[in-house]
C-alpha cells in the first residue's frame, strides 16, 4: 500500500522567505524527499510615527547623510524596521522611543503603503500618529536633528512628498485645518 502526504514548511530569515515542500511516501517503509523549493524576498516592513502638536506641527527627524540609508539627509517622522516577531504598532512605539525618548501611549493607525526609493528594494511603510502630550521632553538620539516643524514651513525642508501627504492626512483625521495656522 502506498501513501503520499504533502506538507509545507515555511522557513523565514531576515530578508528571505522559503517554503520547503516535503513528501512522505510509505510502502512498507518511509522515505522523505524535497519535492520543491520556493523562495521570495520578504519585503522590508517599516513603521513611523507622526507626533502632532495642536498647532499642526509634527515631530520630524533630520536623517543622517550617509550611504546605506533611505531618504538620507531628509526630514521624516521617527521610525524604523520591524524586528522578528514584533507587531507593527509595537515597532512604531519602540522606534519613536529609541530615536526621541518619547513614549506614545495613544498611537493611532494612519496608513500603510509600499514605498519605492530608486536603488532600493520596495518596502512596506506603516504610519501612525499621536498627539504630543506637552510634558515629555524630546531628545535627538538618532539623526542630525529632531524638532517640531510647523506645517506652514514644511516647504523650507527636504521632506519626501509622501511624508507631507501623510502629515496632511494626519492633520485631517485630527481635525486640524491649516488655514487656522497659515
Amino acid at each position: 500500500m502506498s501513501r503520499w502526504r504533502d506538507c509545507r514548511l515555511p522557513v523565514i530569515g531576515p530578508s528571505l522567505k522559503l517554503e520547503i515542500v516535503l513528501c512522505h511516501y510509505s510502502l512498507g517503509g518511509a522515505a522523505y524527499g524535497i519535492l520543491g523549493l520556493t523562495a521570495c524576498i520578504a519585503m522590508d516592513r517599516v513603521a513611523a510615527t507622526l507626533v502632532l502638536r495642536s498647532d499642526g506641527a509634527a515631530l520630524l527627524q533630520h536623517r543622517d547623510d550617509k550611504p546605506g540609508l533611505r531618504h538620507a539627509n531628509m526630514w521624516g517622522p521617527p521610525g524604523g524596521h520591524i524586528e522578528p516577531g514584533e507587531l507593527i504598532d509595537d515597532c512604531a512605539r519602540r522606534e519613536l522611543y529609541e530615536e526621541s525618548g518619547y513614549k506614545a501611549s495613544d498611537l493611532k493607525f494612519l496608513m500603510s503603503f509600499e514605498d519605492a526609493v530608486e536603488g532600493w528594494p520596495t518596502y512596506q511603510l506603516t504610519i501612525f500618529w499621536c498627539w504630543y502630550d506637552g510634558m515629555q521632553s524630546i531628545v535627538c538620539n538618532e539623526g542630525q536633528a529632531l524638532d517640531f516643524i510647523k506645517r506652514s514651513t514644511a516647504g523650507n525642508y527636504a521632506i519626501p512628498d509622501f511624508i507631507v501627504h501623510a502629515w496632511d492626512a494626519a492633520l485631517a483625521v485630527a481635525g486640524i485645518t491649516m488655514e487656522k495656522y497659515s
